[in-house]
């Protein structure tokens, strides 16, 4: 998958779940967002291909979500 094609401000992927990616999988995102770097853990909550991509997190009481459709 490529990532920084998908997620422009991606500079690296680094998976931390085995197997191929789907529901479930996690995933450590090295991302650069106005100048700075950030390492945020997410986790696939749909995949797919090549149409959909939902990341959820949750840090400190805080929903994060991130979903790309094609």
């Amino acid at each position: 998958m490529n990532w920084p094609r998908i997620i422009r401000s991606v500079a690296a992927v680094e998976l931390l779940s085995t197997g191929r990616i789907r529901a479930g999988t996690q995933v450590r995102l090295n991302r650069i967002m106005y100048g700075h770097e950030t390492i945020e853990e997410l986790e696939v909550e749909t995949f797919e291909r090549p149409r959909r991509l939902h990341l959820v997190r949750e840090n400190r009481g805080m929903h994060y979500e991130r979903a790309l459709k094609r």
